[in-house]
């Protein structure tokens, strides 16, 4: 099973946040084969957020699969953000299988931040 086998779902939730989806970004870098990668992100009242599957990758191959989420929030020269991880070594086969119940609990986390949850990332240069 591929992580293809989400595409349909990703374009409803998609929809549903006004969000957009991005797969297969690797920005150049070498993966091994059979490398897939799965982002949806949406921004709501100011905040950024993001859900985002991809492998675990271990001597060259992938081992198993990783799903997190975040929410970022950004000032003039600052970046603010609040990471979960919901799954740290999971099957594809499996992670696919319990994807709406991870996803409904990524976005209930999520949208229940608040600015004051968010920790110092980084300040941007000027």
């Amino acid at each position: 099973m591929k992580l293809t086998a989400l595409d349909n779902k990703l374009r409803q939730l998609a929809k549903s946040l006004n969000g957009v989806i991005t797969k297969d970004d690797t920005k150049g870098m070498l993966v091994p084969s059979g490398y897939e990668e799965r982002s949806i992100s949406w921004n709501k009242n100011g905040f950024n957020y993001m859900v985002q599957v991809f492998p675990e990758i271990k001597k060259d191959s992938i081992q198993k699969w990783i799903f997190w989420a975040c929410c970022f929030y950004d000032t003039d020269n600052n970046r603010f953000w609040r990471k979960k991880t919901l799954v740290e070594s999971r099957q594809q086969e499996k992670l696919i299988s319990d994807f709406d119940k991870l996803f409904s609990e990524a976005v209930d986390f999520l949208e229940k931040l608040t600015i004051e949850d968010l920790e110092f990332a980084v300040r941007f240069k000027n």
